[in-house]
């Protein structure tokens, strides 16, 4: 089985699941849990508050714990869709599950140093069968293979459903994450060896407003009220926050183009590519800019997983040629 895992700073997102980039471990599972995963008598209960940004995931646990939901997630999804509706049945497919063919990513800007890293930290955890338990679901299996790929550049050029990669060979790709905005230039639909980080995610925007709103108002705002109004949903805040959230992230949609366009990247004449959930949060803001010319978004946030899968089932393809 072919699994591609987009292991992001905000969400780990398969094809088909998304998990939070955080956990709580406990050594009992916690009375009302009702997602964990057991591994060495060990329970790692999800939570909504991320891990700090780390540039290297490879320093610790915390990834392989991570990569382990997403993993155990897909399978259960997959097998539903499907067809498989019974737990017995349900039990005894997870069970003839071994050896799955990883596909996973990493920032163009950190690819080339981090790759070689990163693939064998998977092939080291692994590379050799390992046991756990999701949500009592029983999983042993192994990695055949580990490929990484440079994320935001597999995703654009596998997703055609935006107009942009479908339509142009080249084209500038803009990921809006939790921490960073990552850009990749792709010409002739390859990507240049020049790339860019930025530290202007979604989560850094929140911290932001927050002190801001703090400051002015004397109101401290959560991430949550945040995104209630960057949605468009139903809130009861005051209407000097909600202003001034709608002002702030114009202002910092508005810094982030402007910053892209002083590194070089002349998004005035060249299209442009957004991908990611922060860019989706973003739509009404970044559409709105007057330095952008021609733009789409990719809609589907597992858009670098689904690319991800489609790279390993071709590379396989390749091997057995």
């Amino acid at each position: 089985m072919i699994i591609g895992i987009d292991v992001g700073n905000s969400d780990v997102k398969t094809a088909r699941t998304e998990t939070p980039t955080g956990f709580i471990k406990h050594g009992k599972l916690p009375f009302g849990a009702d997602t964990w995963i057991e591994f060495y008598g060990e329970y790692y209960v999800p939570t909504m508050e991320r891990f700090p940004y780390r540039q290297d995931k490879t320093g610790d646990e915390n990834l392989l714990v991570l990569t382990m939901f997403g993993i155990a997630k897909e399978i259960i999804a997959r097998l539903r869709e499907n067809g498989v509706t019974s737990e017995e049945e349900l039990r005894q497919q997870i069970s003839q599950i071994n050896t799955i063919h990883l596909g996973v990513g990493l920032p163009p800007a950190h690819y080339a140093t981090l790759r070689d890293r990163t693939q064998k930290y998977y092939l080291d955890r692994l590379g050799h069968d390992i046991a756990f338990s999701y949500n009592n679901y029983k999983f042993n299996l192994h990695c055949g293979s580990v490929n990484v790929f440079p994320q935001d550049y597999v995703a654009a050029v596998t997703d055609k459903k935006n107009r942009i990669s479908r339509e142009y060979s080249n084209y500038v790709a803009v990921d809006v994450g939790g921490y960073t905005v990552d850009v990749v230039q792709i010409n002739q639909r390859k990507p240049e060896k020049r790339q860019k980080s930025m530290p202007m995610g979604i989560f850094r925007l929140y911290d932001g407003l927050i002190d801001t709103c703090m400051n002015e108002t004397g109101i401290t705002l959560s991430k949550i009220n945040i995104e209630t109004v960057l949605r468009g949903e139903k809130n009861v805040l005051p209407e000097e926050c909600i202003r001034m959230i709608h002002s702030e992230t114009q202002a910092w949609v508005n810094d982030i183009i402007s910053k892209l366009v002083e590194a070089g990247y002349e998004l005035r004449t060249m299209p442009c590519l957004f991908i990611g959930g922060g860019a989706l949060l973003l739509r009404p803001y970044i559409e709105r800019n007057k330095l952008l010319s021609f733009f789409d978004f990719i809609g589907d946030v597992h858009a670098n997983a689904i690319g991800y899968e489609k790279y390993v089932a071709l590379m396989l393809r390749q091997n057995r040629q």
